[in-house]
């Protein structure tokens, strides 16, 4: 009973502490850190010695005297001045010429100068190529040969772009891009002795969003970048020939008037992207996938 009581009263050493000499693992492996520290800011020879015997005490589990051989460590780190050497810079090697690309080599004046990207007029029986994959017989939207003559000889076979913004407010720096790439290509044919024109078309469908300061202030950044259009039109000019190009079009069973409420619509549309997700695999010119509910 009494070995019992006194084992009792006896305080227990802590499992989880390793000592030795009174000191702590832990604080011997601190003092480690902080000399570390000082050592990659001052890397002193002595310094580094006294490292390493702290070392060599921690494997001996001689914690007491590592945590006294890392002070001192330190504490002459932050006395020295001993400068820490700068890394050496190995010099890039140049790449070898068979590995030289296109784009390493200097362009010569004629590849400057901007290119041409649209095709002749007459060649131009579709705008659009098809995709990979997509058999010529889905090509639904080519021009007749018939047609491409009456389009030729009703503009003089000259390249025809235009510049559609809608004057619903001012321009930015997007629009900068079309309208360079627009002007800019028939600039460029007129410069290879070929005739072409550039119409600025507002695009103004939407009157409760359009305003004329809108017009004035595209019209004058047109002319500030530098380009100048052969006209200028407005796609309301058109409404009551779309119109009737629209009601013909139903006549002829090629489109058709939609009754649906807006509940039905966003059913409608929900139904379409799940028909969507479905097509996502398939591939070009293969067979669609029977619609969702058979």
């Amino acid at each position: 009973k009494e070995e019992l009581a006194a084992s009792r009263a006896a305080p227990a050493a802590s499992p989880l502490v390793a000592t030795e000499g009174g000191v702590p693992k832990s604080a011997a492996k601190n003092a480690k850190t902080e000399a570390g520290k000082a050592a990659k800011k001052r890397p002193d020879p002595a310094a580094l010695k006294l490292i390493e015997q702290g070392d060599a005490a921690m494997l001996a589990k001689d914690f007491a005297t590592a945590k006294r051989l890392f002070e001192q460590a330190k504490e002459v780190c932050e006395k020295s001045t001993v400068e820490v050497a700068p890394k050496e810079k190995k010099p890039k090697q140049p790449p070898p010429a068979a590995a030289a690309t296109r784009a390493d080599a200097p362009l010569d004046e004629e590849e400057k100068k901007a290119k041409l990207m649209l095709r002749l007029p007459a060649d131009n029986e579709q705008a659009k190529p098809l995709r990979d994959g997509v058999g010529e017989e889905q090509n639904y939207a080519k021009n007749s040969a018939a047609r491409l003559q009456e389009h030729l000889k009703k503009t003089g076979g000259a390249y025809r772009t235009r510049f559609p913004p809608e004057p619903n407010g001012y321009l930015h720096i997007g629009h900068a891009k079309a309208m360079n790439f627009n002007f800019g290509q028939a600039r460029i044919a007129r410069e290879s002795g070929l005739p072409a024109e550039t119409v600025m078309r507002f695009d103004d469908t939407n009157p409760t969003a359009e305003k004329q300061e809108f017009i004035d202030s595209i019209l004058a950044n047109v002319r500030w970048l530098g380009n100048t259009p052969c006209k200028v039109t407005y796609s309301s000019d058109y409404f009551q020939q779309l119109y009737e190009l629209a009601v013909k079009l139903i006549e002829v069973g090629g489109a058709y008037v939609c009754h649906q409420t807006a509940a039905e619509i966003k059913a409608s549309r929900e139904l379409l992207k799940a028909y969507g997700a479905m097509k996502k695999d398939v591939p070009a010119g293969g067979a669609p996938p029977a619609p969702p509910g058979g």
